[in-house]
């Protein structure tokens, strides 16, 4: 069903949309292979053939926050980090409003003029969206794990995880062309969850059709769904769905660069000379309530030192 529609979506497996699937590709690529280090199948105990997944040492250090982990654990040049993802910040936000635009335009009258319209933006854009997949091919290049950055709880949420994600086995975007057309589809909302975006929301019409005519009730003999219907609704959902991967992508960006203005704030505290004047004056104070942290008593091996 619906494969003359989809046969369509050929036109984006080039150019500047298909740029859009190489950045979801290493995305997933980085999720698929943060699920495999940070988790294990195991039997559950005591229950035979009932397996559990095992938090791994790796995956209790990087926790539930990726972004954090990779600022404070792994980055090493932060100043260049900070500075990509700045001018990429630029880009990103730019494809937020245009993609926005979409969805706000009068409905297409086929489904060839939905990916015609989105063919359309990704030219359009289509340096902004080079400037946003050379910087997470760069996260790629630095360490396959970098571009989780992009994908996290903390920005997307758990439903919005699950709709995008994409196993990825494969070692080389190269070898796995096939992965990167589909990740078009993914990250352009023409793949849902499960199928075919067009085919998930004539499912739902149908379903919407059969809780009103009751089971009792006599069904139609062809398809309810009228063209116009599942068009309308199809294009609304595609277009909606490739604003918010746009708006969640510029949202992991700001995240990313809130996170590095905290590890910078608090290595700056380490070389602040009043900070360190005021940590000690508190640490001598006569009022001061001792816990293990301020015995700093408990580090001296010297009588004389101790007293003073």
């Amino acid at each position: 069903m619906f494969e003359e529609e989809i046969k369509l979506h050929e036109a984006l497996f080039s150019g500047s949309s298909l740029e859009i699937g190489k950045i979801h590709w290493c995305i997933q690529k980085a999720d698929t292979e943060m699920e495999s280090r940070s988790y294990i199948r195991q039997e559950k105990e005591g229950f035979k053939d009932i397996m559990n997944d095992v938090v791994t040492p790796f995956g209790e250090e990087v926790g539930v926050d990726e972004i954090h982990w990779w600022v404070f654990k792994k980055e090493t040049k932060m100043k260049e980090l900070l500075d990509r993802t700045n001018n990429v910040l630029v880009s990103a936000q730019k494809l937020k409003e245009d993609s926005v635009s979409l969805k706000n335009m009068v409905a297409p009258e086929s489904y060839e003029g939905i990916v015609g319209r989105i063919k359309e933006f990704t030219e359009r854009d289509a340096k902004e969206i080079h400037e946003l997949c050379d910087y997470v091919v760069w996260l790629h290049s630095k360490d396959v794990l970098a571009p989780i950055i992009l994908f996290t709880f903390r920005v997307w949420g758990s439903t919005r995880l699950s709709d995008r994600m994409v196993q990825i086995t494969a070692n080389s975007i190269e070898e796995d062309q096939q992965t990167v057309k589909r990740c078009v589809e993914k990250a352009l909302g023409l793949r849902g969850r499960f199928s075919y975006t067009i085919g998930e929301v004539h499912n739902s019409i149908m379903a919407d059709i059969y809780d009103s005519i009751g089971p009792e009730g006599e069904w139609p003999t062809s398809d309810p769904v009228s063209k116009e219907m599942l068009l309308a609704q199809t294009s609304h959902k595609i277009f909606d769905e490739i604003a918010t991967y746009f708006e969640f992508i510029r949202n992991s960006l700001r995240n990313v660069i809130l996170e590095i203005e905290k590890y910078n704030d608090q290595a700056r505290l380490l070389y602040n000379e009043s900070f360190w004047g005021q940590f000690v004056t508190k640490a001598m104070a006569d009022d001061r309530v001792e816990t293990q942290l301020w015995d700093l008593r408990t580090h001296l091996k010297c009588g004389n030192a101790k007293r003073k």
